[in-house]
């Protein structure tokens, strides 16, 4: 049975207490000789101060790491999550702002260095997976492993409704889908806070049974995603090059006279069809990151990007198909400006997520290092708690 000390607070079991005392016919444990001794001189100090015995456990506010575990009798939850997206500081003011604004967050915070949010939040309000909705609103994605699990002994619709709600209600998981066509479930999950174990565990205790799919190694989410963005931004770098050479050698034919025999409305519109692809392939993400940062009544470096590479196309397209609009003095196309700003760019991004890659590696070799357990002597024999 669960105990709390009366003098430091600690819960214990009741068998592993150091010892115990009896006083006005209640039961007190004690996770040590001197909170015992304590105890022995002053009872009422402590039972007065709000203390309480075995035979009345009130549950504490806790917070719970990812790192130290969690227990579901927690109200307060510390989870962490990693992002995937940012692209500077103000990505992380987003989301701290899209977090906080969730209902049951009581604590939320963003470390743009690590790609990392820590959320401190009530477990009885909510859940992971809203926090992840949350995320996913202001236009990030989050990282994790994925699992698949057969479930044997589905048979309707409640059945996985159940199994969903269940798993979602578990401190880590971020998303949890239940296909009873298949009998199986896709679980995305935080490996750092859940082990396997305790998924398997909570769909067994619901009164199904898990199968094993394949040999059942959690694919890391976090780590594809990297290298997917990666080979994303390659693509799209590679694309804006090649064609950023090209508007830069047509822009200016003073400096190559073959271009010179090309009458300058027919210029301006070949190098006009050259830029829309850059900017609808390679620098699309500037232009939905504007928009996302808009939306929440917010700039980050994706707006800077945005505008200055969208205002120099516009005056470009009005000047090759509008020219009465402007003086003959003003007449002139920036498309060179426009695919080559995002050329360089994306050329900036590509080693900020490869160096981001190792670096996320390197936190969870880190991490695997730590100690899951710890042995105690109490009563001459020997514990291992969490």
């Amino acid at each position: 049975m669960k105990v709390t000390d009366p003098i430091c607070g600690m819960e214990i079991d009741s068998e592993g207490a150091m010892g115990h005392l009896e006083h006005k016919g209640e039961n007190y444990f004690f996770c040590s000789d001197s909170c015992m001794e304590k105890f022995r001189q002053n009872p009422e100090k402590y039972i007065n101060s709000g203390s309480t015995s075995s035979k009345e456990l009130i549950p504490e506010k806790k917070q719970v790491t990812a790192l130290t575990g969690f227990s579901n009798k927690a109200d307060y939850l510390k989870l962490e999550i990693p992002i995937i997206g940012m692209s500077c500081a103000s990505c992380a003011v987003t989301i701290e702002k899209s977090l906080k604004d969730v209902a049951g967050v009581q604590k939320a915070s963003v470390n743009y260095a690590n790609q990392r949010a820590h959320v401190v939040y009530d477990a009885q309000k909510i859940t992971s997976p809203d926090l992840l909705k949350a995320i996913e609103s202001a236009g990030y994605q989050t990282g994790g492993a994925v699992l698949r699990i057969g479930i044997k002994g589905m048979s309707c619709a409640s059945c996985v409704d159940k199994i969903e709600k269940a798993l979602k209600e578990i401190p880590g998981v971020l998303k949890a889908t239940v296909n009873p066509g298949t009998e199986e479930a896709r679980i995305e999950y935080l490996p750092e806070m859940i082990q396997l174990a305790e998924i398997k565990k909570t769909i067994k205790d619901l009164g199904y049974q898990t199968v094993q799919i394949g040999d059942e190694i959690p694919e890391d989410r976090e780590k594809m995603q990297h290298e997917a963005e990666y080979k994303k931004l390659w693509r799209k770098f590679l694309l804006a090059a090649i064609l950023s050479v090209s508007i830069l050698i047509g822009s200016f034919p003073e400096w190559f006279p073959a271009w010179a025999a090309v009458p300058q409305q027919t210029r301006w519109i070949i190098l006009f069809a050259l830029t829309v692809p850059v900017l609808l392939f390679s620098g699309s993400q500037f232009y939905i990151g504007t928009w996302r940062a808009f939306r929440h009544h917010s700039a980050d470096m994706n707006t800077l990007i945005g505008v200055g590479t969208g205002a120099a196309f516009l005056y470009s397209f009005a000047a090759t198909f509008l020219p009465g609009l402007f003086p003959q003095n003003l007449r002139n196309v920036f498309y060179d400006t426009t695919a080559i700003i995002i050329a360089l760019i994306l050329i900036g991004k590509l080693l900020e997520a490869k160096a981001k890659g190792r670096t996320s590696e390197a936190i969870k070799r880190l991490m695997g290092l730590q100690a899951k357990t710890a042995r105690v002597v109490r009563n001459g024999k020997e514990l291992d708690v969490p």
